[in-house]
């Protein structure tokens, strides 16, 4: 018996069928339910990073990358779930690096303003100017801090 991941067969349905769906097609899949009725009913699901996380598909559908990224239409998901945790667990693994660019290409879309704040706080940094991007200080929440930082609690 397979991981049950959502607790509406007309949200399974939908989503099995189109792969992915936004928050709208959801809640008239259920006859007008609420958003907070559509996050209930989903058990394991995945918004995307991309298209300000409009878009939202079950991780039993999602065939992530050995980058943990996957896309379906232009719509660009995640196995770490944001755009930060994802950059964080590339740059945090990868042992020379990365520049922003390749990066870029392996999360399909544009990294530089992510990085750069992250690169402020000491995160992630360049060992030589114009050198790739670099693990800092990887062993703590680098979405979390930036999200502290920013909000004046750091």
């Amino acid at each position: 018996m397979r991981k049950a991941t959502v607790f509406s067969h007309q949200l399974e349905s939908l989503i099995l069928d189109r792969k992915i769906v936004t928050m709208p097609e959801m809640i008239k899949a259920l006859g007008r339910a609420t958003r907070m009725t559509v996050f209930r009913k989903l058990l394991d699901y995945r918004s995307s990073y991309s298209h300000w996380g409009k878009y939202y598909t079950l991780a039993e559908v999602a065939e992530f990358n050995e980058h943990g990224v996957w896309s379906w239409k232009g719509v660009h998901f995640s196995r770490y779930g944001t755009l930060m945790a994802t950059l964080e667990a590339l740059v945090c693994s990868a042992q020379a690096g990365y520049y922003s660019d390749d990066v870029g290409e392996v999360v399909q879309v544009r990294t530089k303003d992510a990085l750069l704040p992250a690169s402020a706080e000491g995160f992630v940094h360049h060992v030589l100017p114009g050198a790739p991007f670099c693990g800092g200080i990887c062993a703590g929440s680098l979405a979390g801090r930036l999200s502290t930082a920013a909000s004046g609690r750091a």
